[in-house]
C-alpha cells in the first residue's frame, strides 16, 4: 500500500477525472468534534478498487469538487458504520453521498453481529492484520505525521474486498434484499436531522425523580438549540450531570441558565407539557406481560436466523407493535418475525417452553 496525500485542488481535480467510470469506490473521513457541535472535517480518504488509497487534505483542497462524485448514483461508496462520516461531509460539503453500502451493517445480516469493528472484518474477510491506535489522534495536526497517514490509509485500504466478500455472503444466504431495504431506509435517515423533540425522548434521565422527567428533557431540546448556535458541543455548554442538576430544582429555575438565548426559551412551557405523561401504575401489569412474551418469542427467532436481535426490532418499536406503525409490519422484518408476532399478539398462536426451547403452536 503506497497511499499519496493530495493537497492540491488541481491534483484532486485531475484523480477524479481519471477514475471517473469506476463503479464504486471506499470512502472514510477523520474529524474532531470535542468542543464544537458540528464536526470539524480534517481528512478525507478514498480508494477505488485495486487501486492504492488517496488522502485529501481539506485543509488545502477545495474538497467541494468531490460533489459529483459523492452523490452519482452509478458510484456505490463503500462505508463502514458511516453515520458520522455522513454527517460530517453534509456539514463540509452539503452533499449527502448516496448510493452507500455499510459493509458494519452488511456483516450484522451475514450473522457476523451487531457493530462488528472494522479490524475483525479486516482480519476475517481480508486475513490481514490492522494497525490498531488505542490513543487519539491529531488529526487537525499540519503537517500530518506519516504514522497518521498510514493509520488513515488502512481505514479504506480493505473496504473494497471487505465489500466482495459481503456481496458474496448476501447472496449465498438469500439476505442482500434484506440488507437492501435497510440500507435503503438509513439512506434516507442520513437526509433528514434527529427531530428536536425526538432528542429529548431519547435522553437518558438516570435516578431523576418523575416530575423532573419533563424539565430535563425539554433541557434536552433547549441545550441543543443553543449548542447549535454556539457550535458548542452539548456538554461542554452544559454537563448531563448539570443539566439534571438544573431540572432537579423544577422549570423556573432552569429557565435562569443562559439569561443570554432568551430566543430559544420561548417555548419551554410547552416543551415541558410534551414530554409529561401518566407514571407507570399497576394497570400495565398486562403491557408489561404482553412486551415480556413478545420480546422472548423475538429473541428466539432472532436466534435462529443468526441475526442481532437490535437488526430485527428495538423497544420502541417492539413496545408501539400492534398499536401503531412499526418496523416489524412491513419488509423482511414481518417475513421473519412481524407475522409471527402478530399471531401470538391475536391468539392464534400459543408459545411454549420445552425445556430451554421455544415451541409455537396453532
Amino acid at each position: 500500500m503506497n497511499p499519496v496525500l493530495l493537497t492540491e485542488t488541481s491534483a484532486l481535480a485531475a484523480y477524479l477525472d481519471r477514475f471517473s467510470d469506476e463503479p464504486q469506490v471506499a470512502l472514510d473521513v477523520e474529524f474532531v468534534r470535542q468542543t464544537t457541535y458540528y464536526p470539524h472535517l480534517c481528512l478525507i480518504q478514498m480508494a477505488f478498487a485495486n487501486q492504492d488509497p488517496v488522502l485529501i487534505d481539506p485543509f488545502s483542497c477545495d474538497v467541494t469538487v468531490l460533489g459529483p462524485l459523492l452523490t452519482n448514483p452509478k458510484v456505490l461508496k463503500i462505508v463502514h458504520d458511516g453515520k458520522q462520516d455522513v454527517e460530517a461531509l453534509r456539514y463540509a460539503l452539503s452533499v449527502v453521498p448516496a448510493p452507500l453500502f455499510d459493509v458494519q451493517l452488511a456483516a450484522a445480516f451475514c450473522g457476523m453481529g451487531s457493530q462488528i469493528r472494522y479490524e475483525k472484518l479486516v482480519r476475517t474477510l481480508c486475513d490481514s492484520s490492522f494497525s490498531q491506535i488505542k490513543t487519539p489522534l491529531d488529526w487537525k495536526r499540519r503537517p500530518l505525521p506519516t504514522g497518521h497517514l498510514h493509520y488513515a490509509a488502512e481505514d479504506v485500504h480493505y473496504l473494497n474486498a471487505i465489500y466482495q466478500g459481503l456481496t458474496e455472503r448476501l447472496n449465498q444466504t438469500g439476505r442482500r434484499a434484506w440488507f437492501d431495504e435497510d440500507m435503503a431506509a438509513l439512506e434516507r435517515s442520513f437526509q433528514t436531522p434527529l427531530c428536536e423533540h425526538d432528542m429529548g425522548g431519547k435522553f437518558k434521565v438516570g435516578h431523576l425523580p418523575y416530575p423532573h422527567v419533563p424539565t430535563a428533557r425539554a433541557l434536552v431540546v433547549v441545550r441543543d438549540r443553543i449548542a447549535r448556535h454556539k457550535n458548542m458541543a452539548r456538554r461542554r455548554l452544559l454537563s448531563d450531570e448539570g443539566l439534571l442538576a438544573a431540572a432537579s430544582r423544577g422549570a423556573e429555575a432552569a429557565m435562569h441558565l443562559f439569561p443570554e438565548h432568551n430566543e430559544f426559551w420561548q417555548d419551554f412551557d410547552a416543551l415541558c407539557a410534551l414530554f409529561k405523561k401518566a407514571p407507570p401504575s399497576k394497570a400495565q401489569d398486562e403491557e408489561a406481560v404482553r412486551f415480556f412474551l413478545l420480546s422472548a418469542a423475538l429473541k428466539d427467532v432472532a436466534q435462529k436466523n443468526n441475526l442481532p436481535e437490535s437488526l430485527l426490532a428495538n423497544r420502541e418499536a417492539l413496545r408501539v407493535f400492534g398499536k401503531a406503525p412499526s418496523p416489524l409490519d412491513q419488509g423482511w422484518r414481518a417475513e421473519v418475525a412481524g407475522n409471527l408476532l402478530q399471531s401470538i399478539q391475536r391468539g392464534n398462536v400459543s408459545v411454549r417452553l420445552s425445556g430451554e426451547v421455544l415451541v409455537y403452536e396453532t
